[in-house]
């Protein structure tokens, strides 16, 4: 030991105090750890949601791409189903090339949501070379617009042919039953009920019946509606749908819906809750002065979503506009906390919960 070495100073024998090991540094760590926990809860949020999201998507590919064909090649447009049996119809049935019977068809257009109403045409072909043809009158009710509690006559559309005519076409427009708010899972129902008489030259009136029309006549519809589906009809039978001051007898009856295409409701489901996970994730893994300069582009992102999967003909309140308010409402309200809470941190204000309390319940063994 060297006699002549200095004393120590009293600073110099007192143990220096680790920086890392002061409160603020241990609150620094202990806020990091926190936001990494944050951070690793949202990461396995969104990846569960998204796994189950692409899962869906995967099992509905089948669906969505029938639907896409028959939307896009307009198949439903040649299919012709005999009224009133709902029977599709071969399109290579011989018999059909050589019938002699006056043929109908009842072609669907469109589809009116805000207003409730199908439009429609209805054209024909009647065999008058061999025999005379008379005028008819020919009314289409929709039956569903008064069921079940119908008193007299429902909404109908008459159509008279005149003596001799043996081509017309004639549109119209009935009243269907459906709820528009549900887009895309909306559906319309519509069960038409046809009567037919014929005025004679003396100036009786002949009620056709079932049988006769069906012995005369072949009927048939189709669906050419711009992006809906028309499930197979099915018959009703007209003794379970008329009255008995009904003026003239049913010659037949059948039910039919109107669908939107599985695939836009597959997209509207995907789309909404991917904006919404995206929105979360944003909001709760940023720090407050970057998600507040994120939130507008994120507003206009999520209602730009509406202009892809509603067309501008729905002009009502839809299911999707609701879900994608209801994100925007979350997205505020959280954004809103954040705020809330940065500013009473940095207005230094006392804690609601002492610290002491909150290293407790950190520290707390759990169960």
């Amino acid at each position: 030991m060297d006699k002549n070495a200095p004393p120590p100073t009293p600073d110099e024998t007192q143990p220096t105090t680790d920086a890392a090991d002061s409160p603020e540094a241990v609150a620094v760590e202990e806020e990091q750890e926190e936001h990494r926990r944050k951070i690793r809860f949202m990461a396995l949020f969104g990846f569960a949601l998204m796994g189950l999201l692409v899962l869906f998507g995967v099992i509905q590919l089948p669906r969505i791409a029938r639907s896409i064909s028959l939307e896009l090649f307009g198949k439903q447009a040649s299919e012709l189903y005999e009224f009133p049996s709902g029977t599709l119809l071969d399109p290579k049935d011989e018999a059909m090339l050589v019938d002699n019977r006056d043929f109908y068809t009842m072609s669907f257009l469109s589809v009116d949501e805000a207003d409730g109403l199908i439009n429609f045409v209805v054209s024909g072909n009647r065999q008058c070379d061999k025999s005379p043809c008379g005028k008819l009158k020919v009314i289409i009710y929709s039956m569903h617009a008064v069921e079940p509690y119908r008193r007299g006559l429902p909404p109908s559309v008459t159509f008279e042919v005149d003596k001799d005519e043996q081509i017309f076409s004639e549109q119209g427009q009935l009243p269907l039953i459906g709820r528009p708010g549900l887009y895309p899972a909306d559906r319309y129902d519509l069960r038409i009920a046809v009567s037919i008489v014929r005025e004679n030259d003396d100036g009786t009136i002949t009620e056709y019946t079932e049988q006769e029309f069906e012995k005369q006549s072949i009927a048939t519809v189709r669906n050419a509606v711009h992006n809906f589906l028309m499930r197979p009809p099915t018959e009703v039978a007209p003794e379970t749908i008329d009255a008995v001051d009904d003026p003239y007898p049913f010659i037949g009856a059948m039910d039919m819906r109107f669908q939107r295409p599985t695939y836009l409701t597959v997209l509207a489901i995907m789309l909404v809750v991917m904006i919404g996970i995206s929105s979360i994730i944003t909001m709760f893994s940023r720090n407050v002065t970057e998600a507040l300069l994120s939130v507008g582009g994120i507003v206009i992102g999520v209602w730009g979503v509406r202009s892809i999967l509603v067309p501008s003909s729905v002009q009502v309140i839809t299911a999707i506009d609701i879900a994608l308010s209801l994100v925007i409402m979350f997205l505020l309200l959280g954004i809103g906390f954040r705020i809330v809470k940065h500013l009473y941190r940095e207005s230094q204000l006392p804690p609601p919960i002492p610290p002491q309390a909150q290293r407790l319940r950190r520290d707390r063994p759990r169960t």
